[in-house]
């Protein structure tokens, strides 16, 4: 990507599978949402929104790009994950699934965990730069969030998630740049094994009583 141009579409890069987190303070560990994967662009007033196919979906968030429309910038481009937090604190795909279908923007929130773009291209920046520089950028909005980070403690981080019956973890490598349209061993998911029973029950639980 050239420093001096925006880019017209970033594909994400996307994690590889582990048998269980890495340890160590190389690493930094964020948790994983359960919703959908979206890369959004802001050009002056124009706000984008991409699927992990570069599918466009600009028109299905109209609140969340307002806020993002808001954010100190001219030009960037972020990656995060549209999602529908319940009242325990997780998220709930089923859930997502049916705001969407209803455009019921309320619930939807934007969890952000990387700055690719903001008035020059970032990806070739450490991660841990690039998330600092989007913590200082996103704050005080409404539906939009920073995914923080766990430095180290992969395995303990790992097992509280586990426990809160959250999907899992993402394990980042702290120098690590950003790879577009690429599967990384610098980014490793590591999933709970009970989540997707816990999933369908809820899901099952929602389709009997919102009948």
């Amino acid at each position: 990507m050239n420093p001096d141009q925006f880019p017209d579409l970033i594909l994400p890069q996307l994690a590889t599978l582990a048998p269980a987190p890495p340890e160590g303070e190389a690493w930094l560990h964020e948790v994983k949402f359960d919703g959908f994967r979206l890369l959004s662009s802001k050009d002056g007033d124009r706000v984008e929104f991409y699927t992990r196919n570069g599918h466009r979906w600009s028109d299905k968030f109209p609140a969340i790009a307002a806020e993002v429309r808001q954010l100190k910038a001219e030009r960037l481009w972020l990656d995060g994950e549209i999602v529908v937090m319940t009242g325990e604190g997780r998220s709930c795909f089923g859930s997502l699934q049916m705001a969407i279908a209803e455009k019921n923007q309320s619930c939807l929130a934007y969890y952000v965990f990387d700055l690719l773009f903001q008035e020059r291209n970032l990806c070739l920046e450490p991660l841990e730069v690039r998330k600092h520089m989007l913590h200082d950028l996103v704050h005080n909005t409404w539906n939009l969030y920073y995914v923080d980070f766990q430095r180290g403690y992969g395995p303990e981080f790992f097992e509280a998630a586990c426990a809160q019956q959250l999907e899992g973890i993402v394990s980042k490598k702290a120098d690590s740049i950003y790879r577009p349209g690429t599967r990384s061993r610098t980014w490793l998911k590591s999933k709970y094994r009970g989540f997707h029973a816990v999933r369908n029950v809820v899901w099952k639980w929602w389709q009997k009583n919102e009948q």
